[in-house]
């Protein structure tokens, strides 16, 4: 029991961070709630439970997704992908972000067969084909962003989780914000809010706390001299932002946080998780600590850049487009570095 709950929090915070029906959302059984959780877990035996719960996965890779979601222009456009790797016999992670303008070729059949485009449209590609086929399901909305992303990086993705703005400025807000030091002004005059339109953002540098709307605005724009790289590095500076503070508020060891945080996003996020898998899954990520969690870009982790620009402002591998021998080697080589 305390496995699923576990899980439950990992998920969300491991996504939201970085950011169907009621089978591919994630939500425990109408059973398990607050005054069966509140009388039982605490007097389960830690035996019995050890006894119970699947081995975990030495080594499992996730596909972590983020789109702005409902309300939003291009909604279903995953701008956030990352894929994180990690080991459990070394408890070590690490997290690849793939910038979403990342050149890829569609499968040449259905629809779209045939065609190229950029990475962060494959969710939404995926989503309306399976629709057209009265199927709502992650793993059928997620294929060929999921198949694309191991053609690119050489690793077999486990599962798939899929978050969205609200989630994500929820889950910051739920914690009492994050802290972070922004080390630039953002001055962006036509940041995209829901509905189409745009407001000006302004957030001053320094040491501050932001809320969840704030933080999703400070990882979201891209009007900074860096453009999507930075936005990339304020991703990934929120995400260990958010992971710090879930660690210091020692969530795992407090009933009442982890129930509300179920009620909060229970059926809210979109994953290929089934029940069945949770405690494994929770297992997996149980003796990972911060320190261990390496967070990187794919276009830096080699020698050399290992992405050009391409046609339309796209990003493609710099030896060639649809080429990816070397980007292989180099997550190889990173994971192995990093992990063991």
């Amino acid at each position: 029991m305390r496995a699923r709950i576990f899980v439950f929090l990992a998920l969300v915070g491991f996504a939201v961070v970085a950011f169907g029906n009621a089978t591919s959302a994630l939500s425990l059984p109408s059973w398990l709630n607050r005054s069966f959780i509140v009388e039982h877990v605490s007097a389960f035996p830690a035996r019995v439970y050890e006894a119970l719960t699947p081995k975990p996965r030495h080594q499992s890779a996730f596909l972590l997704l983020g789109k702005a979601g409902p309300g939003w222009t291009a909604g279903e456009l995953t701008d956030t992908i990352l894929l994180a790797s990690v080991n459990t016999e070394t408890n070590r992670a690490s997290i690849i972000s793939i910038p979403r303008d990342f050149l890829v070729r569609l499968p040449g059949q259905g629809l779209s067969g045939g065609r190229t485009t950029k990475i962060n449209t494959l969710w939404l590609i995926g989503t309306q084909d399976a629709r057209r086929r009265g199927i709502v399901d992650v793993a059928e909305q997620s294929a060929l962003l999921r198949s694309a992303v191991e053609e690119i990086t050489g690793t077999s993705i486990s599962e798939v989780v899929v978050v969205n703005v609200a989630v994500f400025t929820d889950a910051i807000d739920a914690l009492g914000g994050i802290a972070l030091n922004v080390t630039e002004r953002i001055d962006d005059p036509a940041f995209p809010t829901a509905g189409g339109g745009t407001e000006h953002l302004r957030i001053e540098p320094g040491f501050q706390v932001l809320d969840g709307a704030t933080a999703v605005k400070y990882a979201r724009t891209r009007h900074t001299p860096e453009g999507d790289f930075g936005r990339l590095r304020r991703q990934h500076q929120v995400l260990e932002a958010l992971a710090a503070k879930a660690r210091g508020l020692k969530l795992t060891e407090d009933l009442s946080q982890l129930l509300a945080l179920y009620e909060l996003f229970a059926g809210r996020i979109e994953t290929t998780v089934s029940i069945d898998e949770i405690p494994g899954i929770a297992l997996t990520f149980r003796g990972i600590s911060l320190s261990n969690v390496k967070t990187f870009a794919l276009e830096s982790i080699g020698r050399e850049p290992l992405l050009v620009s391409g046609p339309g402002s796209s990003l493609v591998p710099r030896e060639g487009m649809f080429r990816y021998d070397e980007i292989r080697a180099a997550v190889r080589e990173l994971i192995r570095e990093n992990e063991e």
